[in-house]
């Protein structure tokens, strides 16, 4: 405990420790205070899992230092960086796969081919009333027929 009070100023060196503390905190609550942007970071990193915040912190510190070493460089590269208001920092990923079976691939992978080989002929604009025609017909025959499935089934 003598230790202790040995290191530990007393008097009017430790008010005036005291004293530049409290300023120092008060400018810093200051600057933050009347920065909106900087509340919301500071807002979402107090929100965020702490497990995650080293990585993210990572990532801002990495794409910082890219953006200044742009900034000094893109005169003489001609290349120049900007934010990317769409940018994530999370990746989705999914645990578990869904099982398919060789036969919905293989259908799957007809249907594709089929669907391929006809593409072409969707861009001439010539069948485009009669295609039109066509889906609206058979739109119209699968709503007459749920309708009258509707009306059979017992309620």
């Amino acid at each position: 405990m003598a230790k202790e009070a040995a290191r530990q100023p007393e008097g009017p060196a430790s008010l005036i420790g005291l004293a530049t503390l409290l300023k120092e905190a008060t400018a810093l609550v200051t600057e933050l205070d009347g920065d909106p942007v900087l509340r919301g970071v500071l807002e979402s990193f107090r929100l965020m899992p702490l497990e995650d915040r080293g990585a993210i912190a990572e990532a801002l510190h990495r794409e910082v230092q890219a953006r200044r070493l742009s900034l000094a460089t893109e005169d003489v590269t001609g290349q120049a960086m900007h934010a990317n208001p769409h940018a994530r920092l999370y990746l989705r990923s999914h645990e578990t796969a869904i099982p398919r079976s060789l036969l919905e691939r293989d259908e799957l992978m007809l249907a594709l081919i089929q669907a391929m080989r006809l593409a072409p002929v969707l861009r001439t604009p010539a069948i485009h009333d009669e295609l039109i025609e066509w889906c609206a017909r058979r739109g119209v025959r699968r709503v007459r027929d749920l309708v009258g499935q509707l009306r059979t089934e017992p309620s």
